[in-house]
């Protein structure tokens, strides 16, 4: 299958244990590869990709600190933060992912969670993305 690619208008909220964190309205570019799709955007600090193909979506941040998450629905994953103050090993559990592409429009809900090896309770995360672009599937 062919690649398309669209120009984007992309809006992020993340919330972490049920209070907002972010939010980015931004432009930015959708593209359909086989039978994936990966949106891309820029922030003041960094570049990220979401990609996505079935129950499985994979965030990479590029930037000072960065990293890429492979999360599957019902499944824990271990990757590894790299910082200033060393390498942080964190767990992830993808405990919910909606997904809805039509007419343009790809709204993508991300329930997670995520545990470092130094602290003892998990933090809840939600991200929610509107990518808004040109192009019908």
């Amino acid at each position: 299958m062919k690649e398309r690619q669209y120009p984007a208008k992309i809006v992020l909220n993340t919330y972490e244990n049920g209070n907002q964190t972010l939010i980015i309205n931004t432009d930015g570019a959708v593209t359909f590869r086989g039978q994936g799709v990966f949106i891309d955007f820029n922030s003041e600090d960094y570049q990220m990709t979401i990609g996505f193909s079935e129950d499985t979506i994979t965030l990479t941040r590029i930037g000072e600190q960065s990293y890429t998450i492979i999360l599957s629905k019902g499944k824990t994953e271990e990757f590894r933060l790299h910082t200033n103050y060393g390498i942080i090993p964190i767990k992830v559990t993808a405990n919910e992912i909606e997904l809805l592409d039509k007419d343009g429009v790809i709204n993508l809900t991300l329930d997670y969670s995520m545990k470092a090896s130094f602290i003892t309770s998990e933090i809840n995360y939600k991200l929610n993305l509107m990518c808004t672009y040109g192009g019908k599937r």
